[in-house]
């Protein structure tokens, strides 16, 4: 099961307090009456509803490489995808012999 996003939680607290019931709820947004039951709950209860850190495996790649796959992924055809990794490979090899020596 994937986590709701914050807009859909907003969604379903919205129509909640629209005084719209559960069943139409799920039907609107396409989610099962049970999560919409649980997130309403939640709501009531108080609890923090916002994206909270989640626990499980680290991320596979830090926000600087991230950045760069963005860059590279910018590119028009993959004919420059293709360019543009080859380009940042070569770079990461050269930088990897020079930490070598």
């Amino acid at each position: 099961m994937l986590a709701l996003t914050e807009i859909q939680r907003s969604e379903i607290i919205c129509l909640y307090k629209n005084n719209e019931p559960i069943s139409k709820i799920a039907k609107i947004l396409d989610i099962h009456r049970t999560i919409i039951s649980r997130t309403i709950k939640k709501h009531i209860d108080g609890e923090y509803l916002a994206i909270k850190q989640r626990s499980g495996h680290p991320k596979l790649i830090n926000n600087e490489n991230q950045k760069t796959l963005k860059k590279i992924f910018k590119a028009k055809s993959a004919e420059q995808i293709k360019t543009n990794l080859m380009k940042k490979q070569i770079v990461m090899f050269q930088l990897r012999l020079l930490e070598e020596h």
